[in-house]
């Protein structure tokens, strides 16, 4: 319920329409089961061990389009949240950290520049909160990345007040399978690639025998 009562403020302000992430869809509203007076437009499914993390990323002046993808510290995905955007995101009960990083590391080449962050999950019903990166206070970073920070219950529904929303609701068998497809490079941006052996290059010694 007191999710619920956080996504009916987004019906009052007005919802964006949704840019296809991989292993995100767009929910579609409807009225809540109990009040009836209130739009309900995201849902996350109770699982045995799982809770329900909201996670917000309202756009700005510093946004661009690419996701920011969540994932867990085995690299297991849980949600992919552009800007403009919020999700319920199911994680593991007991959670306590979870791996940040840019949709646009997925598909970069191998061996290029990486960026990944850890940020501490909070407790219910606190979440979330994606800022677009900054250079500085006058100067934005490129769009592509975000800061994540821990947000209380009272700062995700003054964001969401004040933000036009597109709830997307997260596909984690899709999700994976896109991380799958970039295994290599996924293991890079979470630091967890295989080194490969060094080549060590030797040079025999010639023994004269003693006649």
């Amino acid at each position: 319920m007191r999710f619920v009562i956080a996504l009916a403020v987004c019906a009052l302000v007005g919802c964006m329409p949704a840019q296809r992430t991989p292993g995100m869809i767009a929910t579609t509203p409807r009225a809540h089961a109990i009040e009836p007076s209130l739009d309900e437009l995201a849902r996350a499914d109770g699982e045995t061990e799982r809770r329900a993390l909201l996670v917000v990323y309202p756009t700005s002046a510093c946004s661009g389009s690419a996701s920011t993808v969540l994932a867990d510290e085995e690299g297991n995905f849980l949600a992919a949240v552009p800007p403009g955007s919020a999700s319920l995101v199911s994680i593991p009960a007991r959670t306590r950290a979870l791996i940040t990083f840019s949709s646009i590391e997925v598909t970069a080449p191998r061996a290029s520049w990486t960026a990944s962050a850890d940020v501490v999950v909070p407790p219910s019903p606190d979440g979330i909160i994606l800022v677009a990166a900054r250079v500085s206070a006058r100067e934005c970073s490129n769009g592509q990345y975000a800061d994540a920070r821990p947000a209380t219950k009272a700062e995700l529904e003054a964001t969401l007040a004040e933000s036009e929303i597109t709830w997307l609701e997260p596909r984690r068998e899709e999700g994976q399978a896109w991380l799958d497809a970039h295994a290599d490079r996924v293991a890079e941006v979470l630091g967890t690639s295989k080194k490969a052996a060094p080549i060590v290059f030797a040079r025999l010694r010639s023994r004269t025998r003693a006649q």
